[in-house]
């Protein structure tokens, strides 16, 4: 079989990658970010909530000044209700 130069196909890669990811997301250079979750709607908002975060975090750091991170256990909290929070609230304000 021809994996367009791959030695293995495509879908067992993905399935190696979302396994070594486990809930962790990664930046990759030249690509953004790689996020898995249990369903599509928590890999969504994880994407989602990683990319915002991300900015968030760069400009309070440019600030200056202590930043209160958010807990494991809040973000264990969003794992299990991706749509609680920002996104749950502008899904209700659009539907």
């Amino acid at each position: 079989m021809d994996f367009h130069g791959l030695d293995h196909p495509p879908a067992l890669l993905s399935q190696s990658l979302a396994a070594m990811l486990g809930d962790k997301p990664v930046l990759m250079r030249g690509h953004g970010n790689v996020v898995v979750g249990p369903s599509v709607c928590v890999a969504t908002a994880r994407a989602i909530f990683t990319d915002e975060n991300s900015r968030m975090q760069a400009v309070a750091l440019s600030l200056g000044g202590p930043i209160k991170y958010v807990s494991p256990g809040e973000g264990a909290l969003r794992d299990n209700d991706p749509k609680a929070g920002r996104a749950g609230r502008r899904n209700r304000n659009h539907s």
